[in-house]
């Protein structure tokens, strides 16, 4: 395989299913190796599995709460652990709840910012140093549900994670 991926090391937020496991299955298949994070440790093992019977990549997962700060922690730890390195953070962790403004409860937008938000957030910070000793990168799925529905926290979310992430300096992948 000639792939600039190769032997690189791949931390996917949402790696046991849906948009995250469709990223870490590709990142495997050009010859990343890629960690897995997600809250259910089943789907978790099923996703590792399927990933390394499908590529020759290296596969690790962790089952945490990624909307808590100890489940981040926890989860960057493992990583590092396991794989020595990070060059790349791929945030795509759960799924919100969708709703109109008026009738959204306010645990909902919490819970969604947590999840989406400050996961990312907090994973980038506890993985930072590593990601700019090599020169990686980090990359939020955000979807395109915020321009078609009217959902607030969606867009609000998806703000909030341009935003961070864009006006931050120095970002791992972008310097010399």
């Amino acid at each position: 395989m000639n792939s600039n991926l190769e032997r690189k090391n791949a931390l996917v937020t949402g790696g046991s299913r849906g948009i995250g496991l469709a990223c870490a299955i590709k990142l495997a298949q050009q010859g990343a190796n890629v960690f897995l994070a997600a809250s259910d440790s089943g789907r978790l093992e099923q996703a590792a599995k399927n990933i390394r019977e499908q590529t020759q990549a290296r596969v690790g997962f962790y089952a945490s709460d990624l909307r808590e700060l100890e489940g981040c922690r926890k989860t960057a730890d493992s990583m590092m652990k396991e794989f020595g390195q990070c060059d790349m953070l791929i945030n795509s962790a759960g799924a919100t709840k969708g709703g109109l403004f008026p009738d959204q409860p306010d645990e909902e937008m919490l819970d969604g910012f947590a999840l989406k938000f400050h996961a990312a957030v907090r994973l980038s910070r506890f993985l930072w140093p590593h990601l700019k000793q090599s020169k990686g990168t980090v990359i939020n799925i955000v979807g395109g549900f915020a321009r078609t529905l009217p959902v607030i926290l969606w867009s609000g979310i998806r703000q909030c994670r341009f935003g961070k992430f864009h006006q931050s300096p120095g970002q791992p992948g972008t310097e010399g």
